[in-house]
């Protein structure tokens, strides 16, 4: 993915990196263009996945722009979610249940005696 930003087009930056050999040719899909032009793309695609994975061709260039424009016009027209809150979990968003601990279970022997021996107790204080 390459945007256009303030004074430089996408096509251009795509060109420059391509001269430097930065953005290697992979199978993956390409886009190239405006922040809009790709909010309109990813709203085609909706019908027909349930997400995208956004490789940058300059991170530092590329994210702010998704940030800023593409990710809220997807989420204002239904099309994206906004995160949960802070203690929200991937495994809450996807309503996955708690696995069970693997330390849970019956406590062990030598943890009720220590537990219940005044003389360790004292001890270990």
């Amino acid at each position: 993915m390459a945007l256009n930003r303030p004074g430089e087009r996408a096509a251009s930056r795509l060109a420059r990196l391509n001269s430097m050999d930065f953005w290697h040719v992979t199978d993956r899909g390409r886009f190239v263009g405006s922040a809009g032009a790709l909010t309109e793309f990813l709203a085609g695609l909706a019908a027909h996945v349930d997400g995208v994975l956004f490789h940058p061709a300059e991170a530092a260039v590329d994210f702010p722009i998704l940030a800023a424009d593409v990710l809220p016009a997807l989420t204002a027209s239904g099309r994206g979610r906004v995160p949960g809150p802070d203690n929200t979990t991937l495994r809450d968003v996807l309503g996955l249940p708690r696995p069970a601990s693997r330390f849970a279970g019956p406590a062990r022997a030598a943890d009720r005696t220590h537990a219940t021996d005044p003389a360790r107790s004292a001890a270990s204080a």
